[in-house]
């Protein structure tokens, strides 16, 4: 992982003024109710906390790595723009492997709520 720190651009910021990010997803478009709810329960504690946050929400399924949001999740955190990310549980970002994404979150100073 020192590779990859080494080759990723790093953010100067001060860790307090990273961006919270709230990640939801959903499988298939009959889902479309929840995803609102997670995205609501997201967005109710993030701003209940005082944090800065933004959304980023997918519609596709936990074994697929390609969904546009997650890729979008991944680069922000290797920039270290993203101090803290924000689940409503942890197979919402991906249903195998979301340890591998909590460890890079590690690596790159990102907190898992």
């Amino acid at each position: 992982m020192s590779d990859v720190k080494r080759l990723a651009p790093r953010n100067p910021k001060n860790l307090d003024y990273r961006i919270t990010i709230n990640y939801a997803r959903v499988s298939s478009h009959d889902q479309k109710d929840d995803l609102a709810r997670q995205i609501k329960v997201l967005e109710s504690f993030s701003a209940s906390n005082g944090w800065e946050f933004e959304t980023i929400s997918d519609l596709g399924s936990g074994l697929n790595y390609n969904k546009k949001g997650l890729k979008k999740l991944l680069k922000r955190i290797m920039k270290g723009d993203i101090g803290r990310l924000v689940l409503t549980h942890k197979d919402r970002l991906l249903r195998f492997g979301s340890e591998l994404v909590f460890a890079m979150c590690e690596e790159f100073e990102t907190e898992v709520v």
